[in-house]
């Protein structure tokens, strides 16, 4: 399957260019071109098809407090559920745990300003909720296997197209 997303990136850049295979690559979130080790995956398209209302309210309240308390507990809250039920519930209907989850969000989205805005790596790790630059480094190089230096230079806007 991924092979034939990896192809059909690769026809699109020859017919269309680097900039147009970015941009089907990143609307597909999807790397352009991923190592062989390289999971593709976002928080956002794992969960879209959730039918419980409280929890797709629960998945925009997470987006826009990435840099807030994102406690189970206070998760619970936000959600009018315990803690143990909301665990529960929100494993069987989105698959994954919630702290993988939110883990998941920041991560897409210090991807997303690695990409599109010049804020050091710094500054993003403060607005995705790492508590310091050390610990999104480490989330990148577990998930994605590069720095978020390394994703910039690859994927960024600012980056010139590979020769």
């Amino acid at each position: 399957m991924t092979a034939g997303i990896d192809m059909s990136l690769a026809l699109v850049e020859q017919d269309c260019g680097y900039d147009c295979s970015l941009t089907v690559a990143r609307f597909m979130v999807l790397f352009l071109r991923r190592s062989g080790s390289q999971r593709q995956f976002s928080a956002a398209l794992a969960a879209q098809d959730v039918e419980r209302e409280n929890l797709r309210d629960l998945q925009a309240y997470i987006s826009s407090h990435l840099d807030g308390d994102l406690t189970i507990d206070r998760l619970a809250e936000a959600s009018h559920m315990s803690t143990r039920n909301l665990c529960r519930v929100f494993k069987q209907e989105i698959g994954s745990s919630i702290g993988g989850f939110v883990r998941a969000t920041r991560l897409d989205e210090a991807r997303r300003l690695l990409q599109d805005t010049a804020l050091d790596v710094a500054q993003i790790a403060r607005r995705v909720g790492c508590k310091d630059e050390s610990t999104l480094r480490r989330w990148f190089m577990e998930e994605f296997r590069i720095s978020p230096s390394q994703y910039r230079e690859r994927f960024g806007r600012l980056s010139d197209p590979p020769a």
